[in-house]
């Protein structure tokens, strides 16, 4: 009884950082095998992104943002460095 509460601490805190370090592997794998579709635009020989494609691409793209973002202002330290080397 007499260190229940810093094991309690200690335990909470690898927890998040178990938490916040699953969210950062997932964003990664995500990024990592993510395909991105090129055609010709407007039927010129430009080539650009497929319009259908793109509004997912920055529906994805703004949730991995916010996803980071949150990661980033996480107070366990040894993640935030990780998520910073990332931006």
């Amino acid at each position: 009884m007499r260190y229940r509460a810093a094991i309690e601490s200690v335990c909470a805190s690898a927890q998040k950082e178990a938490e916040v370090e699953a969210k950062l592997v997932a964003v990664r794998d995500e990024w990592s095998f993510r395909a991105f579709t090129v055609g010709s635009v407007n039927s010129r020989q430009v080539q650009g992104l497929v319009s259908a494609d793109t509004a997912q691409l920055l529906s994805s793209l703004d949730e991995a943002q916010t996803t980071l973002s949150a990661l980033q202002g996480s107070r366990y330290g040894q993640l935030r460095r990780a998520v910073c080397r990332g931006c």
